[in-house]
C-alpha cells in the first residue's frame, strides 16, 4: 500500500492541497483493494468529466475527492460556492443556511441527535476529508469558522454550475441584477434556485428588478466585500431596493443581506416573503423596524448581529412560533413575546432588555454572548432562578456580569450565579468578597474572566480544582493580595493564564506539576511581580510566554541580550515564543 501511496502522490505534482485532499480521501479507505480502486481513478482520469478542469492529476484528485463524497455531503459541499474567495464563514450561520434550505432534514438525524448536531458532524466530515479548512475554539473544541482553499472554490463553482446547483452574479454596476435577470429570463428556461450576488466596492445601489420569471428561487445571498474590510457608517453603506417585485418570491427559503442601507418600504416588503426560514440583516442599517417580519410564519432563524436601528426605537418580536434561533445587537431595545420555541438567543443583555422576557424562553438551549447588568437585586434573583431551573433545556450559556454595588443579599447571589449548571463562559467585573468552593462553580465551566472582584484572599486554591477550566484571566484589581499559589497537580486542564493590572502581586509560586497543558501565558502591568516562578520551567506545554509594561528588573531577567542570558532566562528557555515588552 506505501508503493501505490507513494505513485498517487507523484500524480498530485507537487501540490500540497492536492496532497492533503489525497489523504483525506485514502484514510477512509482500509484495504488494498481500495487503495487501487483510487489509483486507478486518478492515473485514468475517470472523474475528469468536467470540461472546465484542466487535464491534470490535480484537478483529478480533487474531483475524485467530490465524487467519493456520500450523497448527502455533496450538496453541503456546493454550498461553499456561495461565498467569494478567502471568505470566512461562520460554522453557525452556515449551519442556519443548511438547514433552512433542506439540504438537511429530520430524517438526518441519528439517535438524540439535534438537526443542529447533524449540521456539525457534516461539516466536520467535510474537515476531515480535507475539503474545507476549519478553525477550532481551542476551549470549546466547537468549529467556529471555516473557509474553502481557492482550487477547491474552483471545483465547487465547476460542479455547481453543472448541476444548475447556484449562479453567482458579480455586480460591477448597479444594471449588471437587472440585465442579468432580463438574459435569463428570454434565453433560457430558468432552473436556478439558489443565487448568490457579489458586490464590488464601487456599486453604491442594489435594486430589485421584475423577477416574476426568476420567481422559482430557493435562496438569495448578497455580500457587499467592503464590510469585512473596515467598519462602515450607516452613510457608507450600500443602499438596497426591495420592492412589490419580492412578492414573486414566494418560494423563497433564505435571504442573506449583509451590510446594507435599508428604506422602510423595503423592510416591509420583506413580510410577503412566506416561506422565509432564513433572515440574515447581519450589519445592516435599518432606520425603521416593520411587524410585517413578525409574520413569517415559518421563519426559523433571524440573524440580527450587528445592526443598527433609530435612538430609542423598540423592536418587538412577538407571535414567531417557528422562531428557534435569534441573534441581536446590543445597541437597541427588544421586547419579545410570543418565542417560546427559540432554541438560541445570542447577544441578550439587560441594559437592552427584559429580564421577564427571557424568563419566558422555557425551550432555550443555548444563551450565548448574554450581559447582566446589575439594576436591582430582584432581576439577579430571576435570572439566576431561570438559569437553574425554569430553562429545562438549556446546555450552555456564556455570560458577562457587571456588578457595582457591595450588599450582603447581592454577595450570596453572585455566589448562587457562579454555580449556575450550564455556564461555560463567565466574565464578571465588580466586586466579590469572596470566591465559593469549587463545588460552587458550574461544573462545564472552561472559560473564566474576573474583574475588579477585590478578592482578598488567593484565588488560586479554589480555582485550580475546577476540572475543566482552560482559560483564566485575572484583571484590573480581580486580586488584592501579594502572594498567589499553584500547587501540584493544580489547573489540570488550563491552556491559557492572563494576569493584568494586579498592582499589589508581589510573589508567584507555581510548585512542579502545576498547569500540565498550560501553553499560552501573559502578565501584564504587574509591576509590583519581581520575578517569574521557577515551577514554569517544568511546565513543558508552554508555548508562548508574553510580558508587558513590567517592571524593568523582571524584563532583564528573562532576556538574553547578544549571547548573554539574563538570571531568570533558565525558567523559560524551552518557551518556542518569548516576547517582553
Amino acid at each position: 500500500m506505501e508503493a501505490l501511496g507513494r505513485k498517487m502522490v507523484k500524480l498530485c505534482a507537487g501540490l500540497p492541497l492536492a496532497i492533503i485532499v489525497l489523504g483525506g480521501l485514502l484514510a477512509r479507505k482500509h484495504t488494498l483493494r481500495e487503495w487501487e480502486m483510487v489509483y486507478q481513478n486518478v492515473h485514468s482520469h475517470k472523474w475528469n468529466d468536467d470540461p472546465t478542469q484542466h487535464d491534470n492529476g490535480v484537478s483529478t484528485v480533487l474531483a475524485l475527492s467530490y465524487h467519493d463524497l456520500p450523497y448527502q455531503l455533496k450538496p453541503c459541499f456546493l454550498y461553499f460556492g456561495h461565498f467569494p474567495e478567502d471568505y470566512g464563514i461562520n460554522a453557525e450561520r452556515l449551519y442556519h443556511l443548511w438547514i433552512a434550505d433542506g439540504i438537511i432534514v429530520d430524517d438526518d438525524r441519528v439517535g438524540d441527535e439535534t438537526i443542529m448536531d447533524v449540521a456539525k458532524r457534516y461539516l466536520g466530515a467535510l474537515a476531515q476529508r480535507c475539503m474545507v479548512e476549519v478553525h477550532v475554539d481551542m476551549y470549546t473544541q466547537r468549529i467556529n469558522y471555516c473557509r474553502i482553499h481557492d482550487l477547491m472554490l474552483d471545483l465547487c463553482l465547476s460542479k455547481a454550475k453543472m448541476n444548475d446547483f447556484l449562479e453567482i452574479i458579480h455586480l460591477q454596476r448597479e444594471t449588471d441584477l437587472a440585465d442579468w435577470f432580463s438574459t435569463t429570463s428570454t434565453t433560457t428556461t430558468p432552473k436556478i434556485r439558489k443565487l448568490a450576488i457579489h458586490l464590488s466596492r464601487d456599486v453604491e445601489k442594489v435594486v430589485l428588478p421584475d423577477l416574476e420569471t426568476n420567481k422559482q428561487l430557493r435562496s438569495i445571498l448578497l455580500y457587499d466585500p467592503r464590510i469585512h474590510l473596515w467598519p462602515l457608517s450607516s452613510d457608507e453603506k450600500s443602499s438596497i431596493e426591495l420592492n412589490s417585485h419580492v412578492e414573486y418570491f414566494k418560494l423563497l427559503r433564505n435571504l442573506d443581506l449583509e451590510g446594507f442601507k435599508f428604506d422602510e418600504k423595503s423592510v416591509e416588503s420583506i413580510g410577503n416573503l412566506i416561506s422565509l426560514r432564513y433572515l440574515s440583516f447581519r450589519s445592516c442599517f435599518i432606520p425603521k423596524w416593520h411587524s410585517s417580519i413578525c409574520k413569517l410564519k415559518y421563519l426559523q432563524t433571524l440573524d440580527l448581529q450587528h445592526c443598527e436601528f433609530n435612538p430609542g426605537e423598540v423592536i418587538v418580536l412577538h407571535g414567531m412560533e417557528q422562531l428557534r434561533h435569534l441573534y441581536i445587537p446590543r445597541n437597541a431595545k427588544f421586547k419579545f413575546d410570543g418565542l417560546s420555541n427559540l432554541e438560541t438567543l445570542g447577544g441578550f443583555d439587560t441594559r437592552s432588555c427584559d429580564v421577564n422576557d427571557l424568563c419566558k424562553l422555557i425551550n432555550l438551549r443555548q444563551l450565548e454572548d448574554a450581559t447582566f447588568s446589575e439594576e436591582d437585586n430582584q432581576d439577579l434573583a430571576a435570572f439566576i432562578n431561570y438559569l437553574n431551573i425554569s430553562a429545562n433545556h438549556l446546555r450552555h450559556t456564556s455570560l458577562s456580569v457587571e456588578f457595582y454595588k457591595k450588599e450582603e443579599e447581592l454577595t450570596l447571589l453572585k455566589q448562587q450565579l457562579l454555580g449556575c449548571q450550564h455556564l461555560y463562559k463567565l466574565s464578571i467585573s465588580g466586586i466579590i468578597p469572596e470566591l465559593p468552593e469549587c463545588q460552587g462553580f458550574s461544573p462545564i465551566l472552561i472559560e473564566l474572566i474576573l474583574f475588579r472582584c477585590q478578592l482578598e484572599e488567593d484565588p488560586m486554591p479554589t480555582l485550580e480544582r475546577l476540572p475543566n477550566l482552560q482559560y483564566l484571566y485575572l484583571g484590573s484589581g480581580a486580586f488584592m493580595g501579594d502572594k498567589m499559589v499553584c500547587s501540584a497537580n493544580g489547573f489540570p486542564q488550563l491552556k491559557t493564564l492572563s494576569l493584568y493590572q494586579l498592582m499589589l502581586l508581589k510573589e508567584w509560586e507555581v510548585e512542579k506539576g502545576a498547569m500540565p497543558n498550560l501553553s499560552n501565558l501573559k502578565i501584564a502591568y504587574c509591576e509590583g511581580l519581581e520575578m517569574v516562578p521557577e515551577g514554569l520551567r517544568f511546565i513543558a506545554t508552554l508555548q508562548r510566554f508574553t510580558t508587558k509594561d513590567m517592571s524593568e528588573n523582571f524584563n532583564n531577567k528573562l532576556r538574553r541580550v547578544n549571547g548573554e542570558e539574563g538570571e531568570e532566562f533558565y525558567k523559560v528557555q524551552h518557551v518556542s515564543s518569548l516576547d517582553i515588552w
